[in-house]
């Protein structure tokens, strides 16, 4: 059956398009793009006023524990936001350190899952960081890249090792940088506000030296490597520098970093212990122009839904990470691409070209023909507050409610089929 998405603006960057017109659907694909009258036979949507995008993707989420129910509810967090496509981070429970394992979330997510889910393979046996994990067996049973999620790879061996094999198989490694020690015991970014607040904290350094010696790695190797998500203004400039040697390194940055930073911890409120911790007002506006500029080629949510139970305490007791893939589009549009900050075509390459071309999706990201009908439409307009009574349990250790922001999605679709309305 024809469908045809009627009316609406199509923005796709990675085309070069953004004009009104219609977008057919058939079997599954984007079958044509016109600016006439929809075929006959077409079932007809019509999303006139609103914008037509490809689908978001991201490549940073932690659901927790494995389970039907999980993988339902990180999917639904997803479409409702836009994204039909999510990177799975391998430190979940149990953790994806082998192909049996791998293979069993790929199924479970077939079943439960309304977004695409992209699993990454573990870079080392059971995360321990001292073997290399059966690299071989992972990308056979689905692995669309390495990590050992949150747990940066101490040993410079392990790491020069897994960046050859990976390459071998034309698989980037995903890092979180922060040296362990000198991160160890701090519950935020070191700043004026730590001391104002009496938390200990966690110098930025912490993050500049494992993102020095991961890039020395993967120059001496040739290796892809990808940066979950940077957080200071001068990892982001090692990573420019090295980038314009023509390496293949890449890196992303956070909703949060680019709309907070450790003055907006201000009462204890536990929603704000983020990993990497918020960073200061001259690493936000440095993020940003990164953002702009290229050199941070995807921005990700680090969708990290837990209990109240876990947030609703102390905050050096609490866990950390916050949910943000459902109101991640409407918070970066209202507050970056309406003040002028962002162009709203870099904001929707940040969110679809970059992490397709990370993850190494050659047909993801577009609107062009051909391509998966993965796609989100969005009224620009539409304005609501974030609260915490409109989301699941789950999902309300976020710091941004009470926020009023614009943009929200109406409309995802994934492989042709309607997923959120």
């Amino acid at each position: 059956m024809l469908t045809a998405l009627v009316g609406g603006r199509l923005l796709d960057p990675a085309q070069g398009l953004d004009q009104e017109g219609t977008l057919v659907i058939e079997n599954g694909l984007i079958k044509d793009i016109i600016f006439s009258v929809p075929p006959a036979q077409a079932h007809v949507i019509d999303v006139s006023g609103h914008l037509v995008a490809p689908g978001f993707i991201d490549l940073s989420c932690r659901p927790g524990s494995i389970s039907a129910h999980s993988l339902a509810s990180l999917g639904a967090a997803a479409v409702s936001g836009g994204f039909t496509g999510v990177t799975i981070l391998p430190d979940t429970r149990p953790p994806l350190t082998d192909s049996l394992r791998l293979v069993g979330i790929m199924a479970l997510a077939q079943n439960n899952c309304s977004a695409h889910l992209y699993p990454l393979g573990a870079i080392s046996h059971n995360l321990e960081g001292q073997h290399l994990a059966d690299m071989g067996s992972l990308v056979q049973a689905g692995a669309c890249a390495f990590s050992d999620g949150y747990r940066w790879p101490v040993n410079s061996q392990l790491l020069f090792l897994a960046l050859k094999y990976a390459g071998a198989f034309e698989r980037p490694l995903f890092i979180h940088s922060e040296e362990p020690t000198l991160a160890a015991g701090g519950l935020m970014r070191e700043s004026p506000a730590s001391t104002r607040l009496g938390l200990p904290a966690i110098p930025a350094v912490a993050e500049e030296i494992a993102v020095a010696r991961d890039l020395l790695l993967a120059q001496a190797t040739g290796g892809s490597l990808h940066f979950i998500h940077l957080s200071t203004a001068k990892a982001v400039a090692l990573l420019s520098q090295v980038q314009k040697l023509g390496a293949p390194v890449t890196g992303a940055v956070p909703v949060a970093h680019l709309l907070l930073t450790c003055d907006d911890i201000e009462d204890y409120n536990t929603n704000f212990k983020l990993t990497p911790p918020l960073g200061e007002k001259k690493d936000q506006e440095t993020l940003i122009q990164a953002v702009k500029a290229g050199a941070l080629a995807a921005i990700v949510t680090d969708h990290t839904p837990c209990s109240p139970e876990q947030k609703d305490m102390e905050f050096a007791a609490a866990v950390w990470g916050g949910s943000f893939l459902r109101h991640a589009f409407p918070l970066l549009y209202t507050q970056l691409v309406r003040s002028g900050k962002l162009k709203l075509d870099t904001l929707i390459t940040r969110l679809t070209q970059g992490p397709a071309q990370i993850l190494g999706l050659n047909q993801a990201g577009t609107l062009k023909p051909g391509s998966p009908a993965d796609i989100t439409v969005i009224d620009l307009d539409a304005t609501h507050t974030i609260n915490a009574d409109d989301l699941p349990s789950s999902e309300q250790n976020t710091p941004f409610l009470g926020w009023k922001v614009s943009g929200w999605p109406v409309l995802t679709i994934v492989n042709g089929s309607i997923v959120f309305r």
